[in-house]
């Protein structure tokens, strides 16, 4: 078994007798680095015990789940920062400039296209907050199959603020 470390983790073989009927008197490995009982296959047949208030369970299993997303959204705007940092090394970025960064670039390649670009122009007016985001449209009670007129007026305002920007 590998450690976070990607270290082998040492070990030694023992008689269990532990709480497991089912394992009893056979020989087992005892890791010394978290002090777990393992079988061959490396399946934890006893838990060490500092893992009871880290344990996952039905109680705190959402604030585990929010705290995994804040971290991997955390850890996905700094290598945001960190490559548009490398892409132009005199700006020194924080996530918020590289996010304005990547979204003044997908302006330009909707205005540089000669194809339609709907979808990305949605986008782009969502994130500049000039559009509700397809949760925050789904539940309203106005949400129709049909076009909201206003959604498609703040659209082709936006692609009217683009032009003028780019003639500028």
């Amino acid at each position: 078994m590998a450690t976070r470390d990607g270290k082998e983790a040492k070990y030694e073989l023992i008689q269990y007798t532990g709480n497991k009927p089912d394992w009893q008197g056979k020989t087992v490995r005892h890791y010394f680095n978290d002090n777990s009982i393992r079988d061959n296959n490396g399946r934890c047949i006893e838990k060490p015990e500092y893992l009871g208030e880290y344990e996952i369970t039905r109680a705190n299993s959402r604030e585990y789940k929010a705290r995994r997303y804040e971290l991997a959204a955390q850890a996905a705007a700094d290598a945001v920062a960190a490559e548009m940092s490398s892409t132009f090394p005199a700006v020194d970025f924080v996530p918020a400039k590289a996010w304005g960064v990547l979204n003044a670039r997908l302006a330009q390649q909707i205005m540089d296209s000669n194809i339609p670009r709907g979808f990305d122009t949605r986008i782009l007016g969502q994130n500049m907050g000039m559009l509700p985001q397809d949760r925050e449209f789904e539940q309203s009670e106005q949400a129709t199959s049909a076009p909201d007129p206003d959604v498609i007026n703040a659209i082709a305002g936006l692609v009217d603020k683009i032009r003028l920007l780019k003639e500028s």
